[in-house]
């Protein structure tokens, strides 16, 4: 038996539509992070991360396959900050453009494989290939605002693009419905948006400002309750 992939087409230089692929599998994914207020450094605590790969040739193969990915999805969407000033690679070292490691990935690591045969692909495979690369990064993103109200929209979110995502949120915080939000193993009244993000008192400034928004919207707190 011979397999014979499915025709493939450019795609139209008017209307962008074509057949560049003859199978396509699908991934999505849930993540877990703690964000550090203070110094915005962002690890990811846990991954689900789920797969339609056609059909399982090698099981153990997919998994690891899978889980090697994410590492190379942890560098693109924290660390991996490659960064050219007028042509002149000014990231050269390790010590600069920062590979994850063993120790930054994810304590936890759940892959789970569908099973959806696409009738174009060998056997029914689909292919899996950095399927995990693609989800990734806006996971992150949407669990960094889950856990702090703040949104990070630019790659690599390094810590300096949290902390600043994070100004921009107390700037804006009277404009979020108050709630209370548990920090530090205390009750603070705090917007919803910042999430049951760690709180420092010793950064003066930030809790500064923090209370006088609080105090600007205790008024709509009694509204609310």
């Amino acid at each position: 038996m011979k397999y014979q992939p499915g025709g493939t087409t450019a795609l139209d230089p008017q209307t962008g539509q074509g057949t560049p692929h003859f199978a396509y599998g699908y991934a999505a994914q849930a993540v877990e992070v703690e964000v550090d207020t203070r110094t915005g450094v962002t690890r990811v605590l846990r991954v689900i991360t789920v797969h339609d790969v056609g059909r399982t040739i090698n099981r153990q193969l997919v998994e690891g396959q899978i889980e090697g990915c994410l590492a190379q999805a942890l560098g693109y969407a924290l660390t991996e900050n490659f960064i050219s000033v007028e042509g002149k690679i000014v990231t050269p070292y390790f010590s600069t453009y920062l590979l994850p490691t063993t120790l930054d990935m994810p304590a936890e690591i759940y892959p789970i494989i569908l099973e959806n045969p696409d009738p174009n692909g060998p056997f029914g495979a689909r292919g899996v290939a950095e399927m995990p690369l693609v989800p990734f990064a806006p996971a992150v993103a949407a669990a960094i605002h889950d856990a702090t109200g703040a949104w990070v929209s630019d790659l690599p979110m390094t810590p300096e693009r949290v902390l600043r995502a994070l100004d921009h949120q107390v700037r804006d915080l009277n404009q979020v419905e108050v709630g209370v939000a548990h920090v530090n193993g205390a009750e603070r009244t705090l917007s919803t948006g910042l999430g049951n993000g760690s709180f420092h008192d010793s950064d003066a400034a930030r809790t500064q400002r923090f209370n006088d928004a609080i105090e600007r919207n205790r008024g709509q707190e009694a509204e609310i309750t």
